[in-house]
């Protein structure tokens, strides 16, 4: 199954980092809240970089990978992560190479998949 988004969807203005985390109702304020320093982070769905971008914001120092199926996303978002797949998760699961050798069961402290 193919997804496809509009590109102008994925562009964030950096104000929009420093309203989410003053608002700590704000699902994504709590996650990156919760989420320890110093940790290693699986984003599912990275989207446009958010939840990197809102860790980078908060100091965590977290190592953070990304899964993002659209091309247009994972090239924006790519900067925040350490690693980009472009690919479905059931895609970059089932590789068997050495690029995604870290998705293996134990690789992560936190999992995350959140809209």
């Amino acid at each position: 199954m193919s997804y496809t988004r509009s590109g102008e969807s994925y562009q964030i203005e950096p104000i929009a980092i420093d309203r989410i985390l003053a608002d700590t109702s704000n699902p994504l304020c709590v996650i990156a809240n919760t989420i320890q320093p110093r940790s290693r982070v699986l984003d599912v769905g990275a989207g446009n970089g958010i939840l990197a971008m809102l860790l980078q914001r908060l100091g965590k120092d977290v190592e953070i990978d990304g899964i993002e199926p659209s091309a247009e996303a994972a090239h924006l978002a790519g900067g925040f992560y350490q690693r980009m797949i472009n690919r479905t998760l059931d895609a970059a699961v089932e590789e068997e190479s050495d690029q995604h050798a870290g998705l293996r069961r134990g690789s992560y402290e936190y999992v995350v998949l959140a809209d």
